[in-house]
C-alpha cells in the first residue's frame, strides 16, 4: 500500500514527499513519518508504527493531517485537496 501511494502521487503530479520527516519541537524531535508533504502539512504513518497514537497527537498539535497510507488512498479527495491548485487539473485530465 505504501508503494501504491507513492505511484498515485506521483501519477496526480504531486510534489515529491519528505521521507522520513522529523517533526521537532522546541529542537528535540518528537515525532517522524514515512512520507511527510510538511509545505501541506500532511504526514504518513504506519499504523503499524509502535509510536502511531504519541505521533499522530504530536503532528495534530502541529496543525498537520495525519494518514496512513491506506486510509490516504481510500480518502481521495480529501488528501488531493490538501494540495490546492495542484490536483484539479490532474484529475480532469485523467476523467
Amino acid at each position: 500500500v505504501f508503494l501504491d501511494l507513492l505511484k498515485f502521487a506521483a501519477d496526480q503530479q504531486l510534489p515529491a514527499p519528505e521521507s522520513p520527516f522529523e517533526l521537532f519541537e522546541n529542537d528535540e524531535i518528537v515525532a517522524f513519518s514515512q512520507l511527510a508533504w510538511p509545505n501541506h502539512l500532511i504526514a504518513i504513518l504506519l499504523a503499524d508504527q509502535n509510536e502511531f497514537v504519541e505521533f499522530e497527537e504530536h503532528f495534530h498539535r502541529a496543525g498537520f493531517q495525519v494518514f496512513t497510507p491506506s486510509s490516504a488512498l481510500e480518502e481521495r479527495a480529501n488528501f488531493l485537496a490538501l494540495f490546492p491548485g495542484q490536483w484539479s487539473a490532474n484529475m480532469e485530465s485523467s476523467q
